[in-house]
Formats: structure tokens, C-alpha cells, sequence
């Protein structure tokens, strides 16, 4: 068992062993490889699916103690446990920003996208202000309910900058579900993109 002397221990030397967060996950990757996209979707099912528990346990502290938290809690959860949630992104690219690309980015994070980034907006199809709404709506939510939210809605696109500017502009907070087709933007991955209704 750990005692306070092995915590003060890893205090002094803590600077010489601290993790990096950046690094893709190993279970990404077969024999140094990146694994394939439909594998990496695997493991981003598992990812949503503790996400999804997660969520269920903050959603009970918080129905059972609004007066305690407040609108306060909303904000972490969206801010800090959706957004910060590590490696459930699986970013999808618009047509304009492929010709941009040059090649297949599909499912590459911002961290692994070496690429001019001015020339790009990394969005999320529906605003994460979504994911924490949903604790304030409902009464009766299971990690099942929050699974299917995520799975439905959560979608990252790598956009051109100049078609995310009316996204940003107008659409920023509260993004309609056609706004893609409305502004013509085209996703390339139908597959990806279809497989949940994608509006």
C-alpha cells in the first residue's frame, strides 16, 4: 500500500516523469502501425461508452443536488468531461478543406495533422453546449440514453475556414441539424457521415 512518504517522494521527482497526453492510445496501433478506421470507431465505442457511464454518475449527483451546484455543474460537464473526454474524437473533413488536404486525413486528430491549421476549422457538427442541456431536460437518463447522444451527435468535421465562418457567425451556439445541406457543405465520408442520419 502507498503511504504519504511514497506520495511526498513522487512530489520531489514528479517533474522527471510526467505523462504525455498527446500520444495516440497503443490500442491504436498493430505492430507500429495505425490500426485501421473501422477499428479505431471500435475503440472509440468503448471510449463513449465509459463516457456515457460517466456521465450517468454526474447526472445523478447533479439531479440530487442542483442547490449545491448550480448551473456551475452544466459547465463543467460540458467544458471539462465532454469536450475533455481524451481520444473520442474521429474528425470527418469537407470537400473543400480535402482539396486542401491533399490526402486522406479521415480520423486523424488535430495532434496528428501535420498540416498548416490557419487554413482549417476543426467544428463540432453539434455544439457541445448539447451534451450538458441535456442534464437540465431530462429526469431519467441512463448511460444508454447518453451512449445514443453521443454516438448520434457527437461528430467532429475539419472544414475550409472560409465555409465555417457562417457557422461561427450565425449558427455558433444554436447549430439546426440541416445546416450542413442549408450551406452546402459536403462531408466526403458518406460513410461515416450517413451511417447515424446526419443531417
Amino acid at each position: 500500500m502507498s503511504t504519504k512518504k511514497d506520495i511526498d517522494n513522487f512530489r520531489t521527482n514528479w517533474r522527471k516523469r510526467q505523462l504525455k497526453y498527446s500520444t495516440r492510445p497503443k490500442v491504436d496501433f498493430s505492430n507500429g502501425q495505425r490500426i485501421t478506421n473501422e477499428k479505431i470507431i471500435d475503440n472509440i465505442d468503448k471510449r463513449l461508452r465509459h463516457l456515457s457511464e460517466v456521465l450517468e454518475l454526474l447526472y445523478k449527483i447533479y439531479k440530487e443536488n442542483q442547490n449545491l451546484y448550480g448551473d456551475g455543474f452544466l459547465s463543467f460537464v460540458g467544458n471539462e468531461v465532454v469536450r475533455g473526454w481524451p481520444w473520442k474524437d474521429f474528425p470527418l473533413t469537407s470537400e473543400k478543406a480535402a482539396k486542401l488536404i491533399g490526402k486522406d486525413k479521415t480520423g486523424f486528430t488535430n495532434n496528428e495533422f501535420k498540416t498548416d491549421s490557419s487554413k482549417f476549422h476543426y467544428e463540432h457538427w453539434t455544439p457541445i453546449a448539447f451534451f450538458r442541456d441535456l442534464f437540465d431536460e431530462f429526469d431519467d437518463l441512463t448511460s444508454e440514453n447518453f451512449f445514443y447522444a453521443l454516438k448520434k451527435y457527437y461528430k467532429v468535421v475539419r472544414l475550409e475556414i472560409e465555409e465555417s465562418k457562417p457557422l461561427n457567425s450565425k449558427y455558433r451556439s444554436t447549430r439546426p441539424v440541416n445546416i450542413y445541406k442549408r450551406l452546402k457543405i459536403q462531408v466526403i465520408e458518406k460513410e461515416y457521415w450517413n451511417e447515424n442520419n446526419s443531417g
